[in-house]
């Protein structure tokens, strides 16, 4: 099992059984108890609606946009993967729509998924596709129990994933006399 599972796991238990009072997934709002119902949203469909959502909308498609094509790249550094920027950005725009009709919003690729996906093996979209049916079946099948999780145990595993990539360049050996000249901080 990974590490940073039994940890939530352990974290979680310690909470309940110890009756420690600490945030957790459920404060942060209901779970959902069944799949979503496809419709369109209850607002008026007008030119002063559009004049009123299309700003945000756009700058959430480009900063998602961008966030995607940056992880991309970053994929790409790796020998063994090739990605097509124009199907992602395509891609990710018939997801956004398709989340709308579900009432939900609109996502991008997420550099930390991808990173720990790669570097644990994954060469293919399932990897993504079984995180995500994972996560649905937890906050359908389990959402009592998700909700009782520590928003700090969540908050550490974060924390360590995002630090992992970094922690990875920073203990590499430099290779040239211009990177030795530059060092991460030391800490006290």
């Amino acid at each position: 099992m990974p590490a940073p599972l039994v940890s939530i796991v352990v974290l979680t238990v310690i909470t309940v059984a110890a009756g420690i009072a600490v945030r957790t997934v459920g404060d942060k709002g209901r779970l959902p108890s069944s799949l979503p119902v496809p419709g369109l949203p209850d607002v008026p469909l007008d030119m002063h609606t559009l004049t009123v959502i299309a700003p945000y909308a756009l700058a959430m498609a480009l900063v998602g946009l961008m966030e995607t094509m940056m992880t991309a790249k970053l994929a790409d550094e790796s020998p063994d993967t090739r990605l097509d920027e124009t199907r992602e950005a395509v891609g990710q725009g018939i997801a956004g729509i398709a989340a709308g009709v579900f009432g939900g919003m609109g996502g991008c690729a997420m550099i930390g998924q991808t990173m720990i996906d790669g570097k644990n093996g994954a060469r293919t979209r399932l990897s993504t596709f079984l995180a995500g049916f994972f996560l649905l079946v937890l906050c359908i099948a389990l959402g009592p129990v998700v909700s009782r999780i520590p928003m700090a145990a969540l908050v550490a595993v974060m924390v360590l994933v995002a630090s992992a990539p970094s922690t990875g360049i920073r203990s590499s050996p430099p290779r040239s006399r211009a990177c030795r000249s530059v060092r991460p901080p030391s800490w006290p």
